[in-house]
């Protein structure tokens, strides 16, 4: 018989995996907006185009994203670390003061990204105490710039 996990430990081992920061951002029925920030990311596919992400059972923006089908996935530069940390909290209201344009979707697209990838959902998945939700890719935006990165529980400066 396999030993239980410690889930501190397990927390522990993932945190030496160097990951991006990206913010998901998506709207409900009623156009409001929501968004969080998360580092479970990554590019599923190239053919066909399709992204993964895994959002958490309990986050409030899960079922807005299930429900309007769209999301958008804002790579964060190395300068948005505040706004990672505004878009990890629970305030109601994350766009007050974050400036953003819309994309195709109508969803927000947060000014200063790196890069932003708009998605259709494609599929969803049960994965523990998330939900893997994969999405097809309908639109790119590249800007450039040094990505913020996260690692063993903090933000990284990567050099040029």
């Amino acid at each position: 018989m396999i030993a239980p996990i410690d889930k501190r430990i397990l927390r522990d081992v993932a945190g030496h995996f160097a990951t991006g920061v990206a913010v998901v951002t998506t709207r409900d029925d009623r156009c409001r907006y929501y968004g969080l920030t998360m580092n479970a990311i990554t590019c599923l596919s190239l053919d066909p185009p399709l992204y993964l992400i895994c959002v958490a059972n309990t986050s409030n923006t899960l079922e807005p994203l299930c429900s309007s089908r769209i999301f958008a996935i804002n790579i964060l530069g190395q300068e948005q670390q505040k706004l990672a940390q505004w878009f990890a909290g629970k305030n109601p209201d994350k766009f007050v003061d974050v400036p953003f344009h819309f994309g195709r979707f109508d969803i927000p697209l947060l000014d200063g990204a790196v890069a932003m990838i708009e998605c259709r959902l494609e599929a969803l998945y049960p994965g523990g105490d998330h939900v893997i939700a994969v999405g097809a890719v309908a639109e790119l935006h590249v800007h450039g710039g040094l990505p913020l990165v996260f690692h063993g529980g903090r933000y990284l400066i990567v050099p040029p």
